[in-house]
């Protein structure tokens, strides 16, 4: 009876198995940072969403009156809404998270109503409120 003394060893290595794990961790990161760039995305839209639907209703509280054959565009944050009154709420900031220039809001009369809108979108998500609803004016899924 012969014995093979020399038998291989099909295992891997210490080293092997640790450039394996690795591997797989880099690509985790990878797919991770993706991930965490496409949250900060959408939590700036939605961000600018909520900011939208302030600006929405204290323009309905300022009156159609007051809001009527009123054309405002490039109207800075700390504005007041209303033409009439002190107690006027000011226009809100938009979150710096939506780009680095400084988003402004346009109010444009639009028969015997209203339309508020901002002149960027907030991550290619523009927005579009009049009395009673805000939507979006490009078909971003991102955007609703």
């Amino acid at each position: 009876m012969k014995i093979d003394i020399a038998k291989k060893n099909k295992a891997f290595t210490l080293i092997e198995l640790m450039i394996i794990v690795l591997i797989i961790g880099l690509l985790l990161m990878i797919i991770a940072s993706i991930g965490i760039i496409s949250g900060k995305d959408k939590a700036a839209v939605n961000s600018y969403k909520t900011t939208m639907s302030s600006v929405q209703a204290g323009l309905e509280l300022c009156g159609e009156d007051n809001l009527r054959f009123r054309d405002m565009s490039g109207i800075a944050p700390g504005n007041k809404m209303c033409n009439i009154g002190y107690d006027s709420t000011e226009f809100p900031k938009i979150t710096k998270k939506c780009g680095d220039d400084d988003i402004t809001f346009e109010v444009r009369p639009v028969g015997e109503s209203w339309v508020v809108t901002t002149d960027q979108p907030c991550k290619n998500c523009k927005i579009i409120c009049t009395p009673g609803e805000c939507q979006p004016s490009s078909t971003n899924p991102d955007c609703y």
